[in-house]
């Protein structure tokens, strides 16, 4: 995504150009350090424009968590559904791609998301419960499917998706600290890896 782009679109009116800056700005310097003086610079506006459409850098913030979950939320849901007969295996990993994808081409999102916003985490887990129950008939459909063949653990939907979450939460912190190469590659190295045995793992207190 480059800094004329918003949501992988130009950047058509003042609040997205906004929005970009920001996001640009912050995968740069860092929340902290970062001015909204900074921000009006890069987005071609005034800092008194800005405090018109936000009230406040921490608002700024927040918004752009929320507007790329969002989007991200609409990859996986539009690449959940396949063909019927294909193997659910096989659409997760395609879902899991899409998403890699679209970080993969927003990474100054994905910066922001891993070094800045710690201290906005109840905000950004209440924004992602919202949308795992919005989500949440489809996602039961679909892990019903896996569940039926083997290839996950026989956890309820909620827990597979949080199991889920979590390990890509792991491994997007993994490559933003790394900064080298691309999430699309590292999806493909655990899911080789991981797919295969999913079904094998059973949940519990290990025997010693």
């Amino acid at each position: 995504m480059t800094d004329g782009q918003w949501l992988g679109h130009d950047a058509v009116d003042r609040r997205e150009r906004i929005l970009t800056a920001a996001q640009s700005v912050f995968s740069e310097k860092g929340f902290r350090a970062a001015e909204v003086q900074d921000i009006a610079e890069r987005a071609g506006v005034s800092k008194a424009t800005i405090y018109k459409v936000f009230t406040s850098k921490d608002e700024i913030l927040v918004t752009i968590v929320e507007e790329n979950f969002r989007q991200l939320a609409g990859i996986v849901l539009a690449n959940l559904v396949g063909p019927a007969g294909e193997p659910p295996m096989e659409r997760l990993r395609i879902v899991l791609y899409a998403a890699a994808t679209y970080l993969d081409q927003n990474k100054p999102f994905c910066r922001v998301l891993v070094r800045e916003a710690g201290e906005f985490m109840p905000v950004i887990q209440q924004m992602y419960g919202s949308m795992v129950a919005q989500n949440a008939p489809m996602a039961e459909t679909f892990f019903i499917r896996l569940r039926k063949r083997g290839e996950v653990p026989d956890l309820t939907t909620p827990e597979l998706m949080k199991l889920l979450t979590n390990a890509g939460i792991g491994v997007l912190w993994g490559w933003v600290v790394a900064d080298t190469g691309r999430l699309t590659d590292e999806v493909d190295f655990y899911f080789n890896r991981v797919a295969p045995v999913m079904g094998r793992w059973t949940p519990g207190t290990p025997r010693t």
